[in-house]
């Protein structure tokens, strides 16, 4: 994948997270930039096809962080929005370190 595709001109990435996050059974990679937060993944064997989801910083009026689990934990970013709540799991440090970096856009 190009990021640039799917960025604006002068648009910067802020942060990609170190492996795949899930949204629902969803494996994705994230990444935030001071403008929106993007969730992508590429489908198709032969034909590969880009799917793309994202979120204005803009449109986002709360974000939660939490982690679950005793033995494997995972960390949870609750994104809400007035189109709803977006979950966003994964690994606690990689989901901890995206909510740290949204703090600052999102008011």
């Amino acid at each position: 994948m190009a990021l640039q595709d799917f960025l604006t001109a002068n648009e910067k990435t802020l942060y990609e997270s170190p492996g795949t996050v899930k949204m629902g059974d969803i494996a994705l990679k994230l990444y935030i930039t001071d403008i929106k937060i993007l969730l992508y993944r590429q489908t198709g064997l032969l034909s590969k096809k880009d799917e793309v989801t994202a979120i204005k910083h803009s449109e986002i009026e709360r974000l939660d962080y939490r982690e679950e689990g005793m033995l494997k934990k995972k960390g949870i970013l609750s994104v809400s929005r007035p189109k709803g709540r977006l979950l966003i799991e994964g690994d606690p440090s990689a989901i901890k370190s995206a909510w740290q970096t949204l703090q600052e856009y999102v008011k």
